[in-house]
């Protein structure tokens, strides 16, 4: 019988790093939602105030994901801030800033939406007057026209009635 081959148990980290997400923001509330995609998206970093800014990409293809900075030290501070493009509006902030730690690797999230057009303004149609309890006085009624025909048929009657004798 063979030997099962052991499956390797993944060795922690033994530095400290970080990674970045960037996603277009549907609702612009500032979470990236499960709904919500990735962004190509082109950013900078700093390392402990060195304003030696260094590239860094994330990748619509990757959820968004760009790949992970490593090699690290506890309590490296990073600083890392996107690169604004035409057509987009921020819904988080454009720089975060990161405190690393030994054995962790720490992300950064930033959303942004493209803006809607303005809305067009809607005429809402509001509802009639309530009707009247009573009819207006001017103009003909139901009762009006019903009182002249049975007046009117009278007459009629009557004069042919006359007419018999």
């Amino acid at each position: 019988t063979p030997t099962p081959t052991p499956t390797p148990t993944p060795t922690p980290s033994n530095d400290a790093a970080f990674y970045v997400i960037k996603y277009n923001d549907f609702d612009a509330d500032g979470i990236f939602d499960s709904v919500e995609s990735g962004l190509d998206w082109s950013f900078e970093w700093d390392l402990n105030g060195d304003n030696n800014w260094r590239e860094y990409f994330t990748y619509a293809n990757d959820g968004g994901k760009g790949g992970r900075v490593g090699s690290l030290k506890d309590g490296d501070k990073i600083r890392i801030r996107e690169k604004s493009k035409s057509g987009w509006v921020n819904t988080t902030p454009t720089e975060v800033s990161l405190t690393l730690r030994l054995g962790e690797t720490q992300k950064a999230e930033f959303g942004n939406r493209v803006p809607g057009a303005t809305p067009t303004p809607v005429l809402i149609a509001k509802a009639t007057p309530e009707p009247k309890e009573t009819l207006p006085k001017a103009g003909s009624t139901l009762e009006t026209v019903a009182t002249v025909t049975v007046g009117a048929i009278v007459t009629i009657l009557g004069i042919i009635g006359m007419m018999a004798l």
